[in-house]
């Protein structure tokens, strides 16, 4: 969802960094590197928040709702990927995307 935490995300990072102790920010630096590197991807296909509101307006005032409802391309493309594929395969390519492998 495109909500400000996404645009306020590199300033977060920087400010868990500043508190870490030298040994546990060089042990996570390939995490915050890989988190610093998706966050202008995310914040660029983050879905607008008036279209998460229509689906659960949507989902309210359903005279039969569903158990689940998707909002935008990346939970569709989530739930086909876990459909194909094994977690531990899902998992791994979380964490190539993410940098942290």
């Amino acid at each position: 969802m495109a909500t400000d935490n996404w645009h306020e995300f590199d300033t977060m990072i920087d400010e868990v960094e500043s508190r870490m102790d030298p040994a546990v920010r060089a042990l996570y630096a390939v995490h915050r590197a890989g988190l610093r590197a998706m966050g202008p991807n995310i914040r660029k296909r983050a879905v607008p928040v008036e279209k998460a509101a229509a689906v659960i307006e949507r989902a309210l005032t359903a005279r039969r709702p569903r158990a689940r409802y998707l909002v935008g391309a990346d939970a569709r493309a989530m739930l086909a990927m876990r459909a194909l594929a094994p977690t531990p395969a899902l998992d791994a390519g979380m964490a190539r995307f993410g940098g942290w492998r």
